[in-house]
């Protein structure tokens, strides 16, 4: 029954391929020479989280808007003309392929995610990450590295919080200057609230971030949550783990702080060189052998090195499936 189902979503892939695949060039063909502020990267993700919230996987109207400001860099229609087409393929065979969707609750302790779903994977643990430290435990303070196209700041239920509580929640996005000035244009345009929100312009390396961060009112006793995705790739794990270091210096214990990252031997060459093409070469060499428990002992041991304890870890591509397979984790880790 399965490779019945891989047929027919083959066969159906094939008979829309010219559409997927004209679709495609015009996303390549505008994104041929972006402006600093704009990472395709970026574009990639907020387009996939604008994705699920028109399918109706995980609502996100930020991420609609935003991909609506930004047409110029990124063929919005383009890309859900394709969404549409795996979204009908899924529907008809089971079979996910380019369909990227948020697993049902109870199905997620046994879910395989495999690399090319390591966004909705984070989705999902910042998703439970929030809700359990925001609206359960009482976390008042965010803070985003990267920030980039983040949409956590506006989302409805943060922004319905600040409203019940006097003590409101307060999120700082810190990302380079070029990118910011670029984010602020956007939230203006959409008419989003974000007086809760400070714009630290600063790049990991290179600025003193940890300085601007208190400029802005960062609270060094305040529980806090931080968001690292999507950015440990492009780093050299010892600069990360200095980073972890830092912040293990400004926020009291009980904070937690998410993050995902490779284990760089498992990579294939072919995926290595495809990333060093597209001038966003992956950095963080943390290595581990062919075994979950490997990945785990490898990750707890990195952690511990700056001060932090690994509480959760989720593995795409579950190690054992070839070692050539693409394995990256995303963990949770809490001072």
């Amino acid at each position: 029954m399965d490779y019945l189902r891989i047929f027919c979503a083959g066969a159906l892939y094939a008979v829309s391929s010219p559409i997927i695949l004209v679709s495609a060039a015009q996303i390549l063909w505008k994104q041929r020479s972006l402006p600093d502020a704009v990472s395709k990267t970026g574009l990639q993700v907020i387009s996939i989280k604008a994705a699920l919230s028109v399918f109706q996987q995980r609502e996100d109207k930020v991420a609609e808007l935003f991909m609506k400001h930004l047409e110029e860099f990124y063929p919005w229609r383009a890309a859900l003309r394709v969404y549409s087409i795996a979204s009908l393929i899924y529907s008809v065979t089971g079979v996910e392929g380019l369909f990227d969707r948020i697993p049902e609750e109870k199905e997620r302790k046994n879910y395989s995610w495999s690399a090319s779903k390591i966004v909705s994977l984070r989705i999902c643990m910042i998703d439970e990450l929030i809700q359990d430290e925001v609206y359960q435990n009482n976390c008042s303070q965010i803070l985003v590295f990267g920030a980039g196209f983040d949409t956590t700041a506006y989302q409805d239920k943060i922004l319905m919080e600040n409203k019940k509580n006097e003590k409101k929640i307060k999120v700082f996005e810190l990302d380079k200057a070029a990118t910011q000035k670029m984010k602020k244009k956007l939230v203006k345009q959409a008419g989003f609230e974000h007086s809760h929100v400070a714009y630290i312009e600063a790049e990991l390396g290179k600025d003193t971030w940890v300085d601007k961060l208190m400029l802005a009112g960062f609270d060094t006793q305040r529980k806090t949550i931080i968001l690292f995705e999507g950015l440990a790739y492009y780093i050299q794990k010892d600069d990360v783990q200095e980073t972890f270091l830092q912040l293990a210096k400004i926020v009291p214990e009980g904070c937690k702080l998410l993050f995902d990252f490779p284990f760089l031997n498992r990579v294939s060459e072919k995926v290595k060189s495809a990333l060093r093409k597209k001038n966003e070469p992956w950095l963080f060499d943390l290595e581990s052998e062919q075994t979950i428990e490997s990945c785990t002992q490898v990750t707890i041991d990195y952690v511990a090195k700056s001060g932090w304890n690994l509480q959760k870890l989720e593995l795409c591509k579950k190690p054992g499936s070839g070692a050539k397979s693409l394995a990256i984790g995303c963990a949770v880790i809490a001072r």
